[in-house]
């Protein structure tokens, strides 16, 4: 089929789309629990897939359309054992001193750039397709880098500059590929309109730029799919199966697509379709089948497909039967009567069904049965149980190494999760020093911790109650380790280490947020003062950084600055959230205007009451008290006449959050009694023993 006729039948769908709601208004899609293997999914159609289904224990990721290149076979070829910096110098000197270069060297540096994403990134970008372009055999390489930096440009969300070397791209020797497309169509998904969208399809038709290609088609797919519209969704599967480049793939897409959409009769019809005419349906076809009948409640068509999956030949696993809503023990006898022995992975998901209901007993009965039978749990099976226990209250910290401990035992070999997870146990219980040893374990077991590790251990020192210098010390030596390994801080980072540092900052209340020094000693920087540099960092933060400051951020630097008694810093750290349309708590509104009322900045206060109506920033008791006080001192009548009708207008939802308050409060006291109480026994069993 030529590209005049395929553009035939979808054009006119594109053209008679609502250009805004096409790409704005999304279908309320409902997470469906799977465990489909997305191996037989395109790439392109990978980001929307997850969007569909749910694992309970996930450690790994689909690649998204930016990595369908093979990434990491090309930085292989940077020398790892230098920093970025000294690594790119090198680069630069290689250039200058006109040294061969491959375009393996080439790639691996860009690779490397758009890893780092630094602000220069697009800059550098440019150097290198420049000096590509003096350069013969760099084709492959110059169209590899010309696809990342159309990447970082998305990512930093300038449409009409990724758009730019796309059209370069076109008018030059060097063409796009099917990545290039692909990355374009989703900076236009993100950031563009269906106007957009239908410029850029019209303009490949036009041009023959159209590929065969299943990623492209699969990418249009999963664009109208995430916006809901099935009917455009439907026109490129039909173009990809009209074209004959509709792979298993794309059809249990669509399949999927369909059950989303509550359209299970179009997913039935286009099963038997596959039966008929189209691939063999997979495992993974059949799964979202049963699973869109079974919720769909069409016993008879879920019985017929069952049937048709016992007699293809395929492997059933116990996947299908999650689908089917068979529980874990009726699906153990189904299986054995079948002659199918289970997997570890079929007890994976059985262990993952029981810690979804709550059931714990059954899920370590479970777990048992497994190792009765001689399957051997793995890392996962150990995983989705120390989870479950490291959430549940009822359950000490204990329990989870228990866990941790056997698994070594059975020389399975913990991941970074496992131990994240046994820090988040020791987080509840307060347990640092079982968490700091935790990270000596993973450094000698050769496992590289991850931000989420360094969080856990950061919030584990925020969170306790009796803290002195030697945590902030632990702070700053875990800071320094994430950036030894090249781990950037993210702003739950940043704010984790803000919140540590203003515990630290009682005794700090100088305008210049120094201690008296000796004559003969540098200044030390207060924890004020790394609190300000910390979010000045944040601060400077490209858009496209994942640490810039958000409400927390901004929450913590005002109400610090305020206790500080620095309230006029406070209220530019408040600009600095106003201008970067940062909304901000109840509790920092009435911090600042706290802060305020000591300064008998009343104007300030009440325009600060005024922000807070803009943004509809519900106040409480603290709120109306401050405003109506400045109202009263500056002689605003009508002012606070209108703000006292609004608290009694306001009375029942102020008299709930009294109560939530007064409940909060209560059961802190009972937990701290509790504590102390047995802290006396466990220090009289120590003076009987």
């Amino acid at each position: 089929m030529t590209i005049a006729r395929s553009s035939a039948r979808i054009l006119p769908l594109l053209r008679s789309c609502n250009v805004t709601e096409c790409i704005v208004k999304p279908l309320s899609w409902r997470p469906v629990k799977s465990s489909v293997s997305t191996s037989r999914i395109p790439h392109s159609l990978c980001s929307t897939y997850r969007c569909f289904t749910t694992n309970t224990y996930l450690y790994e990721e689909v690649k998204s359309v930016e990595r369908i290149e093979d990434e990491e076979e090309q930085i292989r070829h940077v020398k790892f054992d230098k920093t970025y910096p000294e690594v790119w110098a090198e680069f630069c000197q290689r250039i200058e001193q006109h040294e061969p270069l491959t375009p393996h060297d080439f790639v691996g540096m860009a690779t490397m750039i758009k890893w780092e994403d630094q602000p220069h990134a697009v800059r550098r970008f440019q150097l290198l397709l420049r000096e590509m372009n003096k350069r013969t055999d760099m084709d492959e390489a110059f169209v590899r880098i010309c696809n990342m930096l159309l990447h970082i440009y998305i990512r930093r969300n300038d449409l009409k500059s990724a758009t730019l070397v796309y059209e370069g791209m076109v008018k030059s020797e060097v063409k796009p590929n099917e990545v290039t497309i692909c990355t374009l169509l989703d900076g236009i998904a993100k950031l563009g309109t269906g106007k957009d969208m239908l410029q850029f399809y019209e303009t490949l038709a036009n041009r023959e730029g159209l590929p065969d290609s299943t990623k492209v088609y699969s990418k249009f797919m999963s664009i109208f799919a995430e916006r809901g519209d099935i009917e455009r969704c439907r026109a490129f599967f039909e173009a990809m199966v009209e074209k004959g480049i509709a792979d298993e793939g794309s059809y249990t897409f669509m399949l999927i697509t369909y059950g989303q959409a509550q359209q299970p009769e179009s997913a039935y019809a286009l099963y038997k379709k596959m039966l008929e005419s189209g691939p063999k349906p997979s495992l993974s076809s059949y799964h979202t089948v049963l699973d869109t009948l079974r919720r769909h409640k069409k016993k008879t068509e879920m019985q017929k497909v069952y049937e048709d999956l016992l007699q293809s030949g395929l492997e059933v696993n116990s996947s299908h039967y999650a689908a089917m809503g068979w529980d874990p023990k009726r699906t153990l006898k189904e299986m054995r009567n079948l002659g199918v022995a289970p997997s570890t992975r079929d007890y994976n998901s059985f262990l993952s069904y029981y810690v979804r209901q709550n059931k714990f007993a059954e899920a370590l009965e479970m777990f048992q049965a497994m190792q009765s039978e001689k399957i051997e749990p793995d890392v996962y099976s150990y995983g989705i149980l120390i989870d479950a226990v490291a959430k549940d209250k009822d359950q000490p910290s204990a329990a989870a190494f228990d866990l941790y401990y056997d698994m070594q035992n059975h020389g399975v070999a913990p991941d970074v999760v496992i131990y994240t997870t046994l820090m988040m146990a020791c987080s509840r219980e307060q347990n640092l020093e079982d968490a700091m040893k935790l990270l000596e374990d993973m450094q000698q077991n050769g496992v590289r911790p991850n931000i989420y590790t360094f969080n856990s251990l950061l919030a584990l020192l925020a969170r306790k109650k009796h803290k002195d210098i030697t945590d902030l010390e632990r702070a700053e030596m875990l800071w320094r380790k994430m950036a030894k390994l090249g781990i950037q801080p993210d702003t739950r980072s940043h704010n984790v280490y803000l919140s540590l540092l203003a515990k630290f900052t009682n005794d700090h209340k100088t305008d210049n947020g120094q201690r008296d020094t000796q004559l003969d000693e540098k200044p030390k920087k207060t924890p004020l003062t790394k609190m300000l540099d910390l979010y000045k960092h944040m601060r400077a933060a490209p858009r496209f950084r994942k640490y810039r400051p958000d409400f927390i951020s901004y929450g913590i630097v005002i109400r610090t600055l305020v206790r500080c008694n620095q309230t006029r810093k406070a209220l530019l750290m408040y600009d600095d959230a106003k201008a970067a349309r940062i909304k901000l708590t109840t509790a920092s509104y009435n911090e600042l205007m706290r802060g305020l009322t000591q300064e008998k900045e009343m104007s300030q206060v009440m325009n600060v009451w005024h922000d807070m109506k803009a943004l509809k920033v519900l106040p409480d008791h603290q709120s109306y008290a401050l405003a109506l006080g400045a109202c009263q001192h500056l002689g605003l009548e009508k002012s606070f006449e209108s703000i006292r009708a609004q608290r009694q207008a306001d009375f029942d939802r102020l008299f709930q959050l009294d109560q939530q308050a007064y409940e909060r409060s209560h059961n802190s006291f009972l937990e701290q009694s509790l504590e102390e109480t047995i802290e006396e026994m466990q220090m009289k069993l120590e003076k009987i023993d």
